[in-house]
């Protein structure tokens, strides 16, 4: 199912529309359509999904340089981690499951999404993993467990511009007037397509800019 960053609840809130239903015009599944577009538009503009990903068994290549970055980031968290002791040559496996934690076998980073290897004395198995061909196998979930408020008010107006847009298009009276369209009363849609909507395009375009620049995909390096 395709990620949903606002609500049908939030844009009647928006456009002041009293319940978008199965029988309004445009229908509340056509709503909930534009929300999962404008979602999947928000991830690539981004390159970041803002909701919580499970990643299980997830086999990954490791050069041995005592850190591992995740693809996705940011961490919400690691469930498991388990190293392959065979060597690539070899025809057999031999799993071992590691430990998180200080004195153990590994810490996690979340906000950069990187697994640093250390070699802890309380570690069942004290250990540190080898380069190799699929030598780890990590279960973790990444993303946000909540929708970031930028990105809800970006995926929020932009329906709500679409939504308003649709409506004034299809039911334009030039003399002015009240027309009235499946859940929203527009007074003057001629006036209120060059105001409102002028008005909603000049959010959307800030919001862009600031979660362009809040949410660029990058990793920061550690300060000690």
């Amino acid at each position: 199912m395709a990620n949903q960053y606002t609500t049908l609840a939030l844009i009647e809130a928006e456009t002041g529309s009293s319940e978008i239903t199965s029988s309004t015009t445009p229908t509340s599944s056509e709503v909930t359509t534009w929300i999962e577009e404008i979602s999947a538009e928000i991830e690539v503009m981004t390159g970041e999904v803002f909701t919580s990903t499970v990643v299980s068994s997830s086999f990954i290549d490791y050069d041995g340089n005592n850190s591992l970055l995740i693809e996705r980031f940011p961490l919400i968290s690691v469930s498991e981690i388990r190293y392959n002791k065979q060597n690539v040559t070899s025809s057999t496996t031999e799993w071992v499951t590691l430990e998180e934690g200080y004195g153990k076998n590994y810490i996690v980073y979340t906000d950069t999404g990187e697994i640093e290897f250390i070699n802890g004395n309380g570690a069942t198995n004290t250990l540190i993993p080898k380069a190799g061909k699929k030598k780890l196998c990590v279960s973790y979930v990444y993303g946000y467990n909540n929708t970031p408020l930028e990105v809800q008010r970006l995926a929020t107006v932009m329906a709500a511009r679409r939504l308003i847009n649709a409506l004034v298009n299809s039911q334009a009276n030039t003399e002015g007037g009240e027309v009235t369209v499946g859940p929203i009363t527009v007074k003057d849609p001629s006036s209120f397509n060059l105001n409102q909507i002028k008005s909603l395009d000049n959010e959307i375009k800030d919001l862009r800019a600031r979660i362009g620049r809040d949410f660029q995909t990058f990793r920061g390096s550690r300060v000690y």
